[in-house]
């Protein structure tokens, strides 16, 4: 999918997010701060050939560097729709949020904010493409951690593409403030 198509994609998110007040906003142009999503998106591109990678393009040899700060997620089908496990939870996200690995989206992140994460990781397989978040998770009654996010497709053997590539940096050390309004409580 072509870039602009993307971006689209994410104003029409960002749009939606502002009114359900989740603490997320998406970007096809990824122009990360953080200089390890920097090259991990380079790393996938390359990977990608024109295309989308398959998850064995990008296993854990490759992905080393990024290793602590990395989570592979597969859309799964569930009874009344579909959510995402975590098949690979990086050390660092464990530190920070606990172990998810094998364990649904459902139970990690709170259900105000799921529908966010779920329409994210589903326009990231629609898009085809690698998108950017920046996301503020609740971390104490009066404070935020800013998150940046790299995310993007992979595709099985087969070539189904129901994978989600993500990596996440969050300064453990300085407290932000959402940029935009908060609507209820808000969570990984």
């Amino acid at each position: 999918m072509p870039e602009n198509e993307a971006q689209q994609f994410c104003l029409l998110f960002n749009a939606e997010a502002d009114v359900a007040g989740w603490p997320m906003r998406c970007d096809a142009v990824c122009n990360f701060a953080e200089k390890k999503l920097e090259n991990l998106y380079d790393l996938w591109r390359g990977k990608a050939d024109g295309g989308v990678p398959s998850r064995a393009k990008l296993d854990m040899r490759t992905l080393r560097p990024y290793a602590r700060n990395i989570a592979i997620m597969e859309r799964v089908e569930k009874p009344g729709g579909h959510s995402y496990r975590f098949r690979l939870f990086g050390s660092e996200l464990a530190l920070i949020f606990g172990e998810h690995t094998g364990h649904l989206l459902d139970e990690m992140v709170l259900p105000s904010v799921l529908p966010g994460w779920v329409a994210f990781y589903d326009m990231v397989l629609a898009t085809r493409a690698p998108l950017s978040l920046v996301n503020f998770f609740r971390k104490e009654a009066t404070g935020f951690l800013k998150g940046e996010l790299f995310a993007a497709p992979l595709c099985d053997n087969t070539g189904d593409i129901r994978f989600v590539l993500v990596a996440t940096f969050v300064d453990l050390n300085s407290f932000a403030h959402p940029p935009f309004a908060q609507a209820g409580p808000l969570s990984a």
